[in-house]
C-alpha cells in the first residue's frame, strides 16, 4: 500500500506499476465496487491470478449485473459502449471463479484466517514454480556455455 497516498489524490506511478507486475490480485467485491471506472478498468487488465472476495455482495448478482453491479450508459456516461461491454465481461470472468464470499464464512475474523491462508498458499506455489524456472533457465545457460567452449 502507498501509505504517502492521501484519500482523494492520484495514485502514484509506483503503486500502478505495483498492481500491473502483481503475479497476484485480491479483488475485494464490495457494493460500491462497480461505481469506480478505475476499478472497472483494473479489473480488466488481470491477467495474473485472481482471489476474489465477495464482501457483504452475492456473486450471482456480480455475474447476472443486478443491482450496484448493473453496468449502464446512463450510470458512466461519457463512456464508450466498448469499455461498458468489456467491464460487463471482466465482472463476469471474475465473478465466476472461486472465491471467497463474506456471508458464508462467520465470523469474520475467521474469513480473513481463510483468505490469508489461501493467499499464502498461492504465493508458495508461485514462488516454487519461479524458482524451478529459473533453475532451468541456469542449467540451460550452462549447458550452452560449455557446449560453445568445446567447439
Amino acid at each position: 500500500m502507498d501509505d504517502k497516498l492521501k484519500k482523494g489524490n492520484e495514485i502514484s506511478p509506483t503503486l500502478k506499476k505495483a498492481i500491473k507486475t502483481a503475479k497476484l490480485s485480491v479483488i475485494v467485491f464490495s457494493e460500491n465496487y462497480a461505481s469506480s471506472s478505475w476499478c472497472l478498468d483494473e479489473l480488466d487488465k488481470k491477467k495474473q491470478i485472481v482471489v476474489p472476495i465477495f464482501y457483504g455482495v452475492d456473486p450471482s448478482d456480480i455475474r447476472k449485473q443486478k443491482g450496484s453491479y448493473t453496468i449502464t450508459s446512463k450510470r458512466f456516461e461519457g463512456r464508450k459502449r466498448k469499455d461498458l461491454d468489456k467491464w460487463r465481461k471482466a465482472l463476469n470472468k471474475a465473478a465466476s471463479l472461486s472465491g471467497w464470499d463474506s456471508l458464508s464464512i462467520r465470523p469474520e475474523s475467521k474469513f480473513i484466517e481463510e483468505i490469508v491462508k489461501d493467499v499464502k498458499k498461492k504465493l508458495k506455489v508461485l514462488e516454487e514454480e519461479e524458482a524451478a524456472i529459473m533453475a532451468t533457465a541456469s542449467v540451460i545457460a550452462s549447458t550452452t556455455y560449455v557446449g560453445a567452449s568445446a567447439c
